[in-house]
């Protein structure tokens, strides 16, 4: 495989001129590329190599690629693996991507090189998934591992906005006598509570619901898409779910929740309260 990149230039330093079009695809990706010519100085440095070099590009250019390699690896076809030093001495390595450049005339010019820092990637990737998770993390509860209050407000908000076209309910549940559960057995149990009731909670709802620990014994679920039938009936699966005993040192303890639910057909300004209030009632009347 030979490219054509360049035209015969007397007047060029380089004694060729690069194609315009593959210069400015060289000059914008984040990796190095130079070609070197059949006698081993380089005829064109793109602006990364430069900075990965700590040179001016235009410095590069005319200089033995040698210079600026300290040693070749392993060699997997076009692909083979190398050490380069840049103008302070930092040694970097790098996998070089190889293939031969011809002039307009077919006539073998050198040999185009991608070259890309193998310890700059990985650095890339890790700081990228390091990013990633701990934006994760500022979305969920630490407890139980469910979406946290920024992430259901977030939701909500994204719903409030496309109601019209994607009407959706939200349920509201507190665990019933909670602080007697941690004044009678500990923080440790109550946290072991609030965890199996979560999963509890996930087990009731479709995979594209979202449940959310808004914080202490409290919990929301946002249904996107469902209708009032549908609501009422994962409503109804939720308060079949949740009632269970919860096994502590002593012996074992009733865990009850109360769920308001409420639809974006009533108003979504007003959902929140809604279920609120509805998750309240349905508390007082379990006491009476």
């Amino acid at each position: 495989m030979c490219v054509v990149v360049a035209h015969p230039e007397p007047g060029d330093r380089a004694g060729f001129r690069l194609d315009a079009t593959l210069k400015f695809l060289a000059n914008e990706v984040r990796q190095g590329v130079w070609i070197v010519g059949t006698d081993g100085r380089i005829l064109f440095a793109n602006r990364f190599l430069g900075e990965w070099l700590e040179m001016r590009p235009e410095k590069l250019i005319g200089s033995e690629a040698r210079r600026h390699v300290r040693g070749e690896g392993k060699h997997h076809g076009s692909h083979h693996e190398a050490e380069f030093a840049t103008s302070t001495g930092i040694v970097r390595r790098a996998v070089v991507a190889s293939t031969a450049v011809c002039d307009a005339n077919g006539d073998v010019c050198g040999r185009l090189e991608v070259i890309t820092d193998v310890i700059g990637d990985l650095m890339r990737s890790r700081l990228l998934e390091e990013v990633q998770r701990m934006s994760q993390l500022a979305r969920t509860d630490p407890l139980t591992g469910l979406a946290n209050r920024l992430e259901f407000e977030d939701a909500l908000g994204y719903l409030h906005e496309h109601h019209v076209r994607q009407p959706f309910a939200m349920a509201y549940l507190d665990v019933d006598d909670f602080k007697a559960i941690n004044d009678q057995y500990g923080h440790d149990t109550g946290d072991a509570v609030l965890t199996a009731v979560a999963q509890r909670l996930k087990a009731a709802v479709r995979d594209t619901d979202l449940v959310a620990r808004l914080g202490g014994d409290e919990f929301a679920i946002l249904l996107p898409g469902a209708d009032r039938a549908l609501a009422k009936q994962i409503c109804a699966r939720l308060r079949r779910e949740v009632p269970f005993d919860f096994p502590t040192r002593s012996g074992v303890t009733h865990v009850r929740c109360s769920v308001g639910l409420a639809h974006s057909e009533d108003g979504p300004e007003k959902m929140t309260q809604s279920a609120d209030r509805r998750m309240y009632r349905a508390k007082a009347r379990r006491r009476r």
